[in-house]
């Protein structure tokens, strides 16, 4: 059987050597110009900082709307079991004259007893 030799005197300069990748070039950062946000705190007045404040509010819901929006989120399934006939078609009657859903004209009898319902088209869910 023949012998095998390993050679392990090879250095680091008999090795291949790997190829970095070319490095792209860097831009210049672009510099803030003074009427910029990002141009830092001193260089605004007190008037562009407030106009920018009323900017950036300005697309927040009203608060009183957002309570809305929390008591609407919670919903539950109202039945009434067992009512006669001539009351319900009595109920779907009125309803269609009034031009009312039935849960409008539900809503609007509340309304008329004292309970405080915000009206209708403001308890829409999609335009909250």
């Amino acid at each position: 059987m023949g012998k095998l030799h390993i050679d392990l005197t090879d250095t680091e300069e008999d090795l291949p050597k790997a190829e970095k990748p070319a490095e792209k070039p860097q831009k210049p950062a672009k510099k803030a110009e003074a009427g910029s946000v990002k141009a830092g705190r001193g260089s605004k007045s007190e008037e562009e900082r407030q106009m920018l404040a009323g900017e950036l509010a300005r697309g927040l819901p009203s608060p009183s709307r957002e309570s809305l929006r929390d008591k609407l989120r919670h919903r539950t399934q109202l039945n009434f079991n067992r009512v006669p006939v001539f009351v319900r078609d009595a109920f779907n009657e009125r309803a269609e004259a009034l031009g009312m859903s039935k849960i409008e004209y539900f809503y609007h009898l509340l309304r008329k007893d004292g309970v405080d319902i915000p009206p209708y088209e403001q308890m829409d869910r999609r335009t909250l």
